[in-house]
């Protein structure tokens, strides 16, 4: 965990030396996707369910045909990297991962990214989805995507900074003119 922290953190990074210490290799194409379970954190620890967050992680690696893959608790969800074929396209992971309809583990999945920048980047658009999912709601039942929902992540990045960007830009359309009901309409 202190070794994916200080790689997170965007210190400088011995590529090699991090990926030994890791058993992952850094120098390739990652997906990164978290893991958390709805519920207070005393109700996830009650429950065990760092293992079945486990098992989940290993369901996404496996849709998506990872080579290799990392998993590090950070608070209270599970940090997920899987090292993806050359070259490989992630699309429709939903339907390829089997969930139970009470399933309260939830996933939310960054954009592939490359080399440590990747690493990082994709690890920050899966935390950015997961902050979307829980302001928005599960629409998903259970897995949210960045590219998915980048309008939503981007919507909800500052919530009093939207609510007044839509009240500033879309404010007239509830007036109650011709031209306000037409816009409307239209």
């Amino acid at each position: 965990a202190e070794q994916v922290r200080a790689i997170l953190d965007g210190g400088l990074v011995d590529t090699a030396d991090a990926g030994m210490r890791l058993g992952y290799e850094l120098r390739r194409d990652h997906l990164a996707y978290v893991i958390w379970r709805d519920g207070s954190a005393a109700e996830a620890d009650a429950h065990g369910v760092f293992p079945d967050m486990e098992r989940l992680a290993m369901t996404v690696a496996e849709a998506v045909g990872a080579r290799s893959q990392l998993t590090v608790p950070l608070g209270r969800h599970l940090a997920c990297w899987a090292g993806l074929p050359d070259g490989r396209v992630v699309s429709d992971l939903g339907a390829r991962i089997e969930r139970g309809p009470g399933d309260a583990l939830r996933v939310a999945v960054g954009l592939p990214g490359h080399g440590v920048a990747g690493f990082r980047r994709s690890h920050r658009e899966a935390l950015l989805a997961r902050r979307a999912a829980k302001v928005l709601g599960d629409r998903d039942g259970g897995l949210v995507s960045f590219a998915d929902h980048g309008l939503d992540v981007l919507l909800t990045q500052d919530l009093d900074e939207t609510r007044l960007f839509v009240e500033r830009e879309l404010g007239p359309l509830t007036g109650d003119s011709d031209s306000a009901r037409r816009l409307v309409a239209t």
